[in-house]
Parts: structure tokens; sequence; C-alpha cells
């Protein structure tokens, strides 16, 4: 099993902080000798891998401070999933980490007859999936994402007829008008916004009094085995220079900041609840090429162009076996949920 990491995260007010505040201690992986690559398993290798030019940035800065608010860095680069990383994310990490909290979400949502539900931050559709499949049929729809690479991938893979309304929005300015909504959802797309603040204002302007917001963030690493080993991984073929992507979905677990900020905004949280889950991939190799190439982590890896990859995915594979099981991979997955009632 791979030492469980301490993530430290600076309470006070933000002055000027070393470029990366959160820190892996406590004897992280070293870099293990490359061996030939090989499947882990039987499932296939391949996967359809397109490389678009990488966005400059340098680190971002990592505090409590700064959770509220990220730079442009951050929207240039660890919210950027464009190229073959849309349809990754999609094939492999939809099913292993996403499906299971978007059944979870969509379950606790009440919403009234013919109600408007409105999704932020849709990415390749599989909240939307789930919504549309539980909520009634005189539902209406609105699917949002400010990654129109993201919003294409989910429109063709929803299909025709599935009676969504797909539109590109920023969660910081929504392009709808106040009091619209009987509920506003979103799945694992807070931690990307640069105000979260903002983003949860504009959710309450849209809902009617009385209306829903339905959200989750991941908890931790520390609590999160998949995301945890992803990054020591990756970080032991960059020892001087590790890339910080995973620091970003995994790096809003803040309960009491969050429920301060919904208060503030005009909510009543109803329910902020720990959930652990488990996460099942076919196997341990389809994780870990989701893990790398389905996601901003690739632009890093290809920024620092001294490690191949394949040869990333292959040490990857190899500890999440270690970690939970070769065919199928099944690990734990934890994340926050949140049901907030504007008032």
């Amino acid at each position: 099993m791979l030492p469980n990491p301490r993530l430290l995260l600076t309470g006070a007010p933000a002055p000027q902080l070393p470029p990366v505040a959160f820190e892996l201690v406590g004897g992280g992986l070293r870099r293990a000798p490359q061996q030939k690559r090989r499947p882990l398993c039987g499932c296939t290798e391949s996967a359809h891998v397109t490389l678009p030019p990488s966005p400059s940035g340098g680190r971002l800065l990592r505090s409590r401070a700064m959770t509220l608010r990220f730079g442009a860095e951050m929207a240039n680069t660890d919210s950027n999933f464009v190229g073959s990383i849309p349809q990754n994310y999609d094939r492999y990490l939809g099913p292993f980490l996403f499906e299971p909290f978007a059944l979870d979400l969509v379950k606790r949502l009440q919403v009234p007859p013919a109600a408007r539900v409105l999704e932020i931050a849709c990415g390749t559709g599989i909240a939307t999936r789930q919504l549309r499949a539980h909520l009634p049929s005189d539902t209406t729809l609105i699917a949002t994402d400010l990654n129109e690479p993201m919003l294409d991938y989910a429109k063709q893979s929803l299909g025709l007829g599935t009676h969504v309304d797909w539109r590109p929005a920023d969660a910081q300015a929504l392009p709808f008008p106040d009091a619209h909504f009987d509920a506003v959802v979103c799945q694992f797309g807070l931690m990307f916004v640069p105000d979260k603040g903002l983003a949860i204002r504009e959710a309450r302007r849209v809902l009617r009094t009385g209306g829903c917001f339905a959200f989750n963030v991941w908890a931790n690493l520390a609590e999160n085995p998949v995301g945890r080993t992803a990054d020591q991984v990756i970080s032991s073929f960059f020892p001087a220079d590790p890339p910080s992507f995973y620091r970003v979905p995994f790096g809003l677990d803040d309960q009491p900041l969050l429920i301060d900020l919904l208060s503030n905004a005009g909510f009543e949280v109803q329910q902020s609840e720990r959930v652990t889950l488990e996460g099942r991939s076919p196997c341990a190799h389809d994780a870990a090429r989701g893990l790398v190439l389905g996601n901003p982590v690739l632009f890093a890896i290809q920024d620092r162009g001294s490690a191949d990859p394949e040869d990333i995915i292959a040490a990857l594979g190899r500890a999440l076996v270690s970690a939970g099981g070769e065919q199928p991979l099944r690990l734990p997955i934890r994340a926050v949920v949140f049901i907030a009632r504007a008032v």
C-alpha cells in the first residue's frame, strides 16, 4: 500500500506564500526503474490521445484564502479539458469515479411538478444523464459548462432526443434571469471555479425562494486513495517540479468554509455530509490511463517533457493494483455532499 501523505494547508490569511503550500510528507514514492510497457490486465492498452498546444502558466498559490479565488493560471491549465481529454475522461473515469456520486446526488434532489433545473459544470454529461433519467418527464433541464469541448462531447454522448437544453455558461456569470430555476445542480465543478463565493451567489440569484442547490466536492487526497496514488506516482517522475493538478479537484474539502459561503449567499444548509462509495474500474490499467490522459495533468507532463506518459501510466497501474486489485480495481472514493435551500 502507498503511504498516506499529509496535506498542509495554511489557515491564516494568505500573505506571500511559497508557490505550492500543499506538501507531501511522510515518505513519498520513489520513482521505480522503468520497465517495458505492457498492459497490466486483459483490457485494451490503446487510447486515443491528442496533445493540443500546452497552455502556458506558472504555479498556483494554495492557501485557504486562495480556495475562494484561483488566478487566471488555473483557468488556463487545471480546468482546460480539451483535445482527447473529454473522451478519455468519460471513458475511463466516468464509470469509475463520477457515476456513483452522480446517482447519489440526483437521488437527494426533490423538485416540484414542471420544475426548471439548471446543471452547472456538466462536463461530459455524466450527472446530466442521471438527472434526465430520474427527474419527472415534465422537468425542463438546462445543462451548462464553460468548457465547450466538454459540452460538445456531452451533447454527442447523450445524443438527440434526450430533452436537454445544452448551453455554454460561466458559473460566475450565469446568463439567466433572477429566480428562474427550482433547482441548481453541480457535480464536482465548484473546485475549478476561480471565485467560489461568486458562483454560489449566482446559484442563489437564479433560484426561486425555496429552491434547492445540490452539489458535491471531493474530500481531501488523504481520504481518496485514487487521487492520492495518482498524485504520488506522477510526482515521483518529476521530483524537482511535481505537477500540482490533483491538488485542485481534491483541494476544496472545507465544510465550515463552504457552509459560510452558502449562508452568506442566502442559503440554509440542509445537508453537509461526507459520503464514501466504491469506485470500480474493469481493470487498474484502464483507471491509470484515465488518471493520466483524462484530465489536464497531461499538459503538465507534456510541459516538462522528461517522461513518457505511457511510462507514467504503467507505474500508476502497478500502484493501483497494489492498492485495490487488478480486475476489477475497487477502491473507496469519498466526497462531501451539500443540499441547501434558498431563503
